[in-house]
């Protein structure tokens, strides 16, 4: 399903750019204008399904949700291009659509983020709400009161600047840990010696060499 996510990405994404460099120079074609919101719509949303698949603990689920959500929004979006759906309610639920699938693609990005430090993990945190904060205001400027844009626009300021911080904090304490190297004695050198011996690998000579090398802690030569 990835691959299948992946390849409708790259498609939607090439053809939408053919034909919306097209349409600037000649818009008369409503069909076309048709078949770009299409495989716009499609790219949109398949960028969504595709943020799903990075990897985190809950991918299975997210990987389900991000399918879930191209396809519930490429057919809503099909059925608003030809017009089948032209109310204003059926507006407003594609718009909750679109504020759904923005924020699953915050939560599924957040995860590229994996700072095990505190101040990481608050600025994170602070961050996620915010944009929580900024999806509430839309829908309820679609669905109830309208909300005073300078104030959705201070939010997505805030926003900007928290995931900046969030960014840059992740980046000086965020360090890979490396696979730690069991440290051979040197008696279970002298197993492995041993078992070389018996199996007849190296000679009785190196053999002692070896071991006289090993329990007096000499250098190979």
């Amino acid at each position: 399903m990835k691959k299948i996510v992946f390849n409708s990405t790259i498609l939607s994404f090439f053809v939408s750019v053919a034909l919306g460099i097209f349409l600037i120079f000649c818009d008369s074609f409503a069909i076309l204008t048709k078949i770009f919101l299409i495989f716009f719509s499609m790219f949109g949303f398949s960028v969504v399904a595709l943020c799903s698949y990075i990897k985190s603990k809950k991918r299975k689920l997210l990987s389900s949700l991000g399918v879930m959500i191209l396809l519930t929004g490429f057919i809503y979006s099909i059925l608003l291009i030809f017009d089948i759906l032209n109310s204003d309610f059926s507006f407003n639920i594609f718009y909750t659509i679109i504020i759904a699938a923005s924020l699953f693609t915050i939560i599924c990005l957040s995860n590229l983020i994996k700072s095990n430090d505190g101040k990481v993990k608050i600025s994170k945190g602070i961050t996620l709400l915010l944009f929580l904060l900024l999806m509430i205001l839309l829908l309820s400027d679609v669905w109830f009161l309208a909300v005073s844009k300078r104030f959705i626009m201070i939010t997505v300021l805030l926003i900007i600047i928290s995931l900046l911080v969030t960014i840059i904090i992740n980046g000086l304490y965020y360090e890979k840990k490396e696979p730690e190297v069991k440290e051979v004695s040197k008696y279970e050198k002298l197993d492995e010696l041993k078992v070389l011996l018996d199996t007849l690998t190296i000679s009785k000579a190196d053999f002692d060499r070896e071991k006289d090398r090993l329990l007096n802690n000499k250098k190979k030569n």
